[in-house]
């Protein structure tokens, strides 16, 4: 099994240990020239940061209503917005 793939398994596992509802999701740039699999979790920011930093990523997507947000998980009050969520929903 790859590094990535188990990293997944154990964060998947991490999730449903902690009672987190979750869905996967693939995260990217606007222009889809960076993109990276993932999950989607029912979660305050706070959390969202917090496992964000345990699983070393730089920032997390934040989406309230429609407003979709990418916010840094080490300064959670850096907030950058990004415009609608549904816009850049890919089926």
């Amino acid at each position: 099994m790859g590094v990535m793939l188990l990293r997944d398994e154990e964060l998947k596992k991490s999730l449903v240990d902690q009672a987190i509802e979750f869905f996967r999701a693939t995260g990217g740039s606007g222009d889809m020239k960076h993109s990276e699999p993932g999950y989607g979790c029912v979660v305050d920011l706070e959390t969202a940061t917090v496992l964000g930093t345990t699983w070393q990523q730089d920032a997390v997507f934040w989406i309230v209503g429609d407003d979709l947000n990418l916010v840094s998980c080490s300064e959670a009050d850096s907030m950058v917005e990004l415009g609608s969520f549904r816009e850049r929903v890919i089926s």
